[in-house]
């Protein structure tokens, strides 16, 4: 039976598991019949500015520092630790499963956005200027969250069986095995599995 696999940044993964955000906000959506399982595969931090040393900040440190320019920098980049699945066991796992049982549309107006369930909007935890902005001037869909089940361990993404975006790996015995070359952008089809 066919089921989805969905990206979604930590701090959006840390307001569904809380049970905040019931609304998943897409361009797209699948085309399958409602009900069906989603995968949450929550994506792998954003990279932050930490510091910004020079030749200067490096004294006493040797080689190669000694070797840096006068007005040579180094730019120190850590992962955003702004959510708890920022970091491990979360970050570049998936973390958990739903069923989206409906979709809401949400349709762009002069003012902002249209959409017909009173709470709709609240229940994506998003503003109207941020969902105007992701939807840019387009229709979009609310993928609607229930029976959600966060796992006590998170998955690797080669535990599922993917209809597209995957290379063939074939192993030691002569079997071969479908994996993912790496996490959709927005969401793809694999096969449902027991969890």
């Amino acid at each position: 039976m066919k089921a989805v696999l969905i990206s979604i940044k930590p701090k959006w993964c840390e307001l569904i598991a809380s049970g905040k955000k019931t609304l998943e906000v897409r361009k797209t959506r699948p085309k399958i019949e409602t009900p069906f399982k989603c995968y949450i595969y929550c994506t792998k931090p954003k990279k932050i500015l930490h510091a910004v040393w020079g030749k200067k900040d490096y004294a006493g440190w040797g080689e190669p520092f000694t070797q840096m320019r006068d007005d040579e920098k180094v730019f120190i980049r850590i992962p955003d630790r702004t959510s708890p699945f920022c970091s491990p066991p979360y970050s570049g796992k998936v973390i958990g499963e739903f069923v989206c049982d409906s979709f809401d549309t949400f349709t762009p107006t002069e003012k902002g956005v249209s959409f017909k369930r009173f709470y709709a909007l609240h229940d994506t935890c998003l503003t109207v200027s941020q969902m105007k902005e992701y939807l840019g001037g387009k229709e979009g869909y609310g993928w609607h969250i229930s029976e959600l089940k966060i796992y006590d361990e998170p998955k690797e993404m080669s535990e599922l069986r993917f209809y597209n975006s995957v290379k063939v790996r074939w192993n030691k015995d002569g079997s071969r095995d479908m994996v993912v070359r790496k996490p959709p952008q927005s969401w793809c089809y694999v096969e449902e599995v027991d969890t």
